[in-house]
């Protein structure tokens, strides 16, 4: 299957990086298919659409083995499997996001001081942003962490680019709304 994937690709370069990803993550984006389908036929046929939606974003792979790239790879695992029990109806939405798994990258700060206060708000903001639904928790990872546009996003999402920011900004509304709440903002931030 390696070939019929790497002749989708046409430079060397991006055959080698692909075939390093195909290798180190092939069995890790199975192993997330298969815990929200729970079906072999099924958990390939997500992977296998994960594979081609991989390909089509190769570029933004920047890193091979690193956090970012195995979230990011999740991300487009989880939502075509999500897809296919949404087409298939095994089990309610709900109850399969529920088995999703949280994966945010950790950013970093300069001064001791500035990590510490950074992190307190990271933390928050990242619990925040793990409490929402998928598609928003998605959708906003993929565009804050992985600097992704929303045409973009919409492609992996597989939604419309309108209706993927519109999730977004309703689910920035709420998170502001929610860091309002707990007095960490004070409501004159700007947008994104």
């Amino acid at each position: 299957m390696l070939q019929v994937y790497l002749n989708l690709l046409d430079t060397q370069e991006d055959k080698e990086k692909f075939e390093q990803l195909y290798a180190l993550y092939k069995d890790k984006m199975y192993k997330v298919a298969y815990q929200i389908l729970h079906n072999r036929h099924d958990a390939e046929d997500a992977v296998h659409d994960s594979v081609i939606a991989i390909i089509d974003n190769l570029e933004k792979i920047k890193k091979i083995n690193c956090h970012e790239t195995w979230s990011y790879i999740v991300t487009i695992v989880k939502s075509r499997a999500f897809n296919i029990y949404q087409r298939k109806g095994k089990r309610s939405e709900r109850e399969a996001r529920e088995q999703d798994y949280r994966n945010y990258p950790c950013e970093q700060q300069e001064s001791p001081e500035d990590a510490y206060l950074y992190k307190d708000v990271t933390t928050i903001l990242q619990e925040l942003i793990l409490e929402l639904p998928y598609p928003k928790r998605q959708i906003l990872y993929l565009h804050y962490y992985m600097d992704m546009t929303f045409v973009e996003i919409a492609k992996i999402v597989e939604l419309s680019e309108e209706n993927v920011r519109q999730i977004a900004a309703r689910s920035r509304q709420k998170l502001e709304k929610q860091l309002r709440e707990r007095g960490i903002t004070d409501g004159n931030e700007q947008n994104q």
